[in-house]
């Protein structure tokens, strides 16, 4: 029977494959794994490794970053910069830390306490922890064009960056 159900996980995870909208397809992804977690060890998420005030602040600050009005993606791309953040050792390796450094304008100005999170926003933090970083190592972001880093992408929203010199690669 679990060999039954095991194939049945694998024949949808495969059928999602066609899915080309990335919230669309991590929907569908969550609710196989949901489905199947009773014989799965499921992924490890943000749940596992922050806590709730953590949480709450990153999907504030994320919220406020970006707004309801950009694109998902725009949303996974500033968390992956958080997360980039946490693997760089130029900045502190806890998230709390990272996030009450004013690195943030959100946090700078007060405006991550005036947001309502959305769903879309706490989606696109699950997802840019859980998958490889969409950012290609990117360390900042700016929607106007003012740091002196080594532009790496622009999203639609905003522009990437790393520090100068740095192997995109790593």
């Amino acid at each position: 029977e679990i060999d039954n159900a095991i194939e049945e996980m694998n024949y949808e995870m495969t059928e999602i494959e066609t899915i080309t909208d990335k919230k669309e397809w991590f929907i569908a992804y969550k609710s196989i794994i949901e489905e199947y977690s009773y014989i799965i060890d499921p992924p490890e998420t943000i749940y596992d490794y922050f806590t709730e005030e953590e949480l709450d602040l990153l999907f504030h600050v994320v919220q406020a970053e970006v707004g309801n009005e950009y694109s998902f993606e725009s949303k996974v791309n500033v968390a992956n910069v958080i997360f980039n953040r946490l693997e760089h050792e130029r900045f502190p390796n806890k998230l709390f830390e990272i996030l009450t450094e004013e690195q943030f304008q959100p946090i700078a100005d007060g405006r991550y306490m005036e947001v309502k999170v959305s769903e879309d926003t706490i989606l696109a933090c699950e997802y840019a922890y859980m998958f490889p970083d969409t950012t290609n190592g990117s360390l900042f972001f700016d929607s106007n064009n003012t740091l002196k880093y080594e532009f790496v992408m622009n999203d639609g929203t905003h522009n990437f960056y790393k520090l100068k010199g740095e192997d995109r690669n790593e």
